[in-house]
């Protein structure tokens, strides 16, 4: 299974009501030139009950929304990179475990070349304690150019302690400018809204 950032329909229909808000509040504009204040008004006032009633639509379904978790053997898609994680092997070692990572990364692109150079992977657990990963330079590196479609195999190290009951992937980015833009929050259904609870990448 893959688990997609956004969805397309989500984000048409979100495009599709801005530009039909948009539309009424240049037509209340016009309107108003124009001195017919009652169809301003009216223009106007539907504008910001469509915009009212999608934000509370919104805020709803982001809170109702159990939070998603990408289990072993899964993919999930940040746009069109892809990462998945195929096997996790533990080994203790004194008060800390060595996890060994194998994972999938390919691109879900269909014309241009992808890759997730400027971000920073890392595990945490549930006291949201963060554990760096540790890459072998002989593997292929996450962060390579991939063709459209293409998929690598890869794998990380990372040290934990023994007391992490649960371990999950996620990343950072160091590039603010690659950030995910405002409106992008705003897409309906989308895990980015601002009141859904990031999706997870389960390693233990």
């Amino acid at each position: 299974m893959t688990v997609h950032s956004d969805s397309t329909l989500g984000a048409l229909f979100t495009l599709v009501l801005m530009l039909v808000v948009l539309g009424l509040f240049i037509a209340a504009l016009l309107h108003l030139d124009s001195r017919q204040f009652r169809k301003a008004i009216k223009a106007f006032s539907v504008g910001m009950g469509i915009t009212v009633a999608f934000i509370l639509a919104t805020a709803t379904l982001s809170l109702i929304t159990p939070q998603t978790v990408v289990n072993i053997g899964d993919s999930y898609c940040e746009d069109i990179v892809c990462i998945g994680i195929d096997t996790v092997q533990a080994a203790p070692r004194g008060q800390d475990v060595v996890y060994t990572i194998g994972a999938h990364i390919f691109s879900d692109a269909n014309r241009v070349k992808v890759s997730a150079k400027g971000i920073q992977l890392y595990l945490f657990d549930e006291k949201n304690r963060r554990f760096p990963l540790v890459q072998d330079p002989t593997v292929t590196p996450f962060d390579v150019s991939l063709d459209p479609g293409q998929r690598v195999q890869t794998s990380f190290a990372s040290v934990a302690p023994a007391d992490s009951q649960h371990l999950y992937l996620w990343y950072s980015r160091d590039d603010p400018f690659r950030r995910t833009p405002f409106w992008v929050s705003w897409y309906f259904g989308s895990v980015h809204n601002i009141l859904r609870k990031p999706t997870l990448i389960r390693v233990l």
